[in-house]
């Protein structure tokens, strides 16, 4: 029996069944068709991870590697096939044994009238309530992501960029959508929390573009481009930055945002969905013209003090 469960749907212990994260429709096992990009695979995921750890779920290893068709015809810098990236832990169902957990017919069997059968699959696809139900885990799920980098990535986990701003600049298939922030928004936010903070502190910029689209960026004092050649690399280094200065309804930022505990300044037309709701400040939402508000930029200075890197 397969169950499309949300984390609030199950109760009690659950010994003896499985959560699988299901990242797309065309999932065929070992590899994906048509799928979203990496931050919003992340929230099945995600979803999948809190349950096995609430209930005493099985995870059964989700399927990262996709195909996509887009990004090759957009000839997009980043073509988003996650194969290499992320790897299945070795408490994980995998292999054979997750294709025959996974079997429809063998889950059917397993059902029964009285509660919830052993055996039962319940399945977590989709974006739901985005972080809604996260809140509060990040640091478990930080440590499960950090857990299953593939180890050609590992390397990652040795950055620290708590001294720096970091601007994520989201591109790609934004353009098509006509939802990209533009570069003039980050230019001011940046002059104007430097000038907050009384120092010109060094940037970063993060973007799945090329180096010409934020060129302007480029050439303001003590801003430099970063990249890691990896979509999970970017976001694992963006979360340990001092702040971030996200791109609009991008959940790569929020992602970062949300595992780093990092303050965030978000474009006015970024939803509002609060990731730090214990720490007033953290997160601030501003049109270009609105002055910043002084709870953020005194979180953004508590954030990089200690980081000589900062001065």
């Amino acid at each position: 029996m397969t169950s499309s469960w949300g984390i609030g749907n199950v109760g009690g212990a659950l010994g003896h069944c499985y959560a699988y994260p299901l990242l797309g429709a065309f999932d065929f096992f070992f590899v994906r068709f048509l799928g979203s990009g990496l931050a919003n695979l992340l929230f099945p995921f995600a979803r999948a991870v809190v349950a096995s750890h609430t209930y005493g779920l099985s995870l059964i290893s989700a399927t990262w590697p996709q195909i996509k068709i887009g990004t090759l015809l957009r000839r997009e810098r980043d073509k988003r096939f996650y194969r290499g990236m992320l790897i299945a832990s070795s408490e994980e169902v995998r292999g054979l044994r997750r294709v025959r957990v996974l079997n429809p017919r063998r889950n059917e069997d397993a059902s029964s009238a009285g509660g919830v059968a052993p055996g039962t699959v319940f399945v977590f696809d989709g974006l739901r309530s985005y972080f809604e139900p996260l809140i509060g885990r990040h640091a478990e799920l930080r440590a499960a992501i950090h857990e299953r980098l593939h180890p050609m990535h590992r390397k990652v986990l040795a950055i620290d960029m708590g001294g720096h701003l970091c601007l994520h600049v989201r591109r790609g298939d934004f353009k098509v959508g006509g939802i990209q922030t533009p570069i003039a928004w980050y230019e001011a936010q940046l002059g104007r929390l430097r000038a907050e903070l009384g120092t010109v502190v060094p940037a970063l910029v993060f973007s799945d573009g090329e180096p010409h689209e934020f060129a302007p960026l480029l050439r303001l004092p003590r801003v430099e481009w970063f990249s890691t050649n990896s979509a999970i690399g970017d976001l694992v280094a963006l979360s340990t930055g001092g702040a971030i200065l996200g791109s609009a309804f991008s959940t790569f930022s929020q992602w970062a945002c949300f595992l780093g505990r990092v303050p965030a300044l978000w474009p006015s037309a970024h939803p509002r969905q609060v990731l730090h709701p214990d720490r007033d400040g953290a997160e601030a939402w501003v049109a270009d013209g609105e002055p910043l508000p002084r709870t953020f930029v005194e979180d953004v200075d508590r954030q990089l003090r200690g980081h000589p890197k900062a001065v």
